[in-house]
């Protein structure tokens, strides 16, 4: 799968970042299973730190954009 980055905002209140993604390359749907561990690898964090909060496919399109946030540690998320 092809990830590129749309935004990538920075929150320090909350010690996390707010990202907005482009993914294509893929025959279904992705499911956060699958989405999860593709952004920790991206972002080289652990897989507790990422939290997908949308997954949004158009119709009839090949990409999905998904909006996630990447905390600093697990402990936090």
């Amino acid at each position: 799968m092809e990830v590129k980055i749309i935004s990538k905002k920075q929150n320090p209140l909350f010690e996390r970042s707010e990202v907005i993604l482009s993914i294509s390359g893929f025959n279904a749907t992705p499911s956060r299973k699958e989405v999860a561990p593709l952004l920790s690898s991206e972002f080289k964090c652990t897989d507790d730190c990422v939290v997908l909060k949308e997954i949004h496919q158009p119709f009839g399109s090949k990409q999905v954009v998904v909006t996630a946030f990447i905390y600093s540690s697990a402990d936090v998320a």
